[in-house]
């Protein structure tokens, strides 16, 4: 934890393994070891929001994508959203012969929930 460069190598691993909460860890860590980065703030920053938004979401299998909700996002909204996961995934299949090697995380946020975590206007 004592190096920038490693701590953000781990922290990008556990992302890529959807565990956020355990690279946010790996950074926490790595600031309390003394690491001072720029991106390592702002990435404790991000993760947070994130973790805290996300900690009671709901979670729904839909073709190769597993999708993340907040239980308030109405069921039409999160039915329609997955249909239409399923299909762009089959257009791309059907023209490009591509299918992913892993279930695609998708996460579904109410629009005040996204503005407030990715910080855009609304």
């Amino acid at each position: 934890p004592s190096r920038a460069d490693l701590a953000l190598a781990l922290a990008d691993a556990y992302v890529q393994l959807d565990q956020r909460d355990l690279a946010l860890d790996a950074l926490l860590r790595a600031r309390d070891a003394g690491v001072r980065h720029g991106e390592i703030e702002a990435w404790i920053e991000r993760l947070q929001r994130e973790v805290d938004a996300e900690w009671e979401f709901v979670r729904i299998a839909a073709g190769d994508f597993d999708l993340d909700f907040d239980e308030s996002v109405p069921s039409a909204t999160v039915d329609a959203v997955a249909e239409a996961l399923v299909e762009a995934q089959r257009e791309v299949d059907a023209k490009l012969g591509f299918r992913p090697q892993e279930r695609v995380r998708a996460v579904l946020y109410a629009q005040q929930d996204f503005h407030r975590l990715t910080q855009t206007p609304d």
